[in-house]
């Protein structure tokens, strides 16, 4: 952000941020909105967005309005004459896992199977454990961890059971 554009015209970093949350995440995150549906008595979450095939490109973010507080006497200005837009390499997500720093690689599995798709990523993984910098570690979370731990319990009671009728 321009911070010193921004102080010149009244407008917070905040300010900025709350105006691009709306439209691109949606209602949801800042202001969840609940109907009743008198008919079936379900609750339905209601989200107000920008629909997402209006906002194709960096170009189309950077034309997003950004309202300036009523008190400065400003006119709604476009995102793109407060930021300055330079592309720079980063990790896209870093969390924090057990206390330890992560990086997080997110896996789609539409059309196709947990199991296999999680195969696939298990050998990449595989492929990747000998290259790591010291005190570096991979592993599969998520879905998968789900996945395996339901079968393990699965596998367990059947064996089990077979054990008791078997005595």
């Amino acid at each position: 952000m321009d911070r010193p554009r921004l102080q010149s015209i009244g407008i917070s970093p905040s300010d900025v941020a709350q105006n691009v949350l709306l439209p691109l995440s949606g209602s949801l995150q800042t202001q969840p909105i609940y109907w009743l549906n008198p008919a079936n008595s379900v609750v339905y979450s209601m989200t107000a967005q920008t629909p997402q095939y209006k906002i194709n490109s960096l170009d189309d973010i950077l034309h997003l309005p950004v309202n300036t507080p009523a008190a400065t006497g400003n006119p709604t200005q476009a995102l793109g004459n407060l930021v300055k837009v330079a592309p720079i390499r980063e990790a896209g997500i870093v969390t924090r896992f057990n206390i330890m720093t992560s990086v997080d690689i997110f896996a789609n599995v539409r059309g196709r199977d947990l199991g296999s798709t999680a195969k696939e990523i298990q050998a990449l993984i595989d492929e990747t454990k000998p290259s790591l910098p010291k005190g570096s570690r991979i592993s599969m979370r998520g879905q998968v961890q789900t996945m395996q731990s339901s079968y393990i319990g699965l596998g367990s009671a059947y064996w089990g059971l077979l054990f008791w009728s078997i005595c």
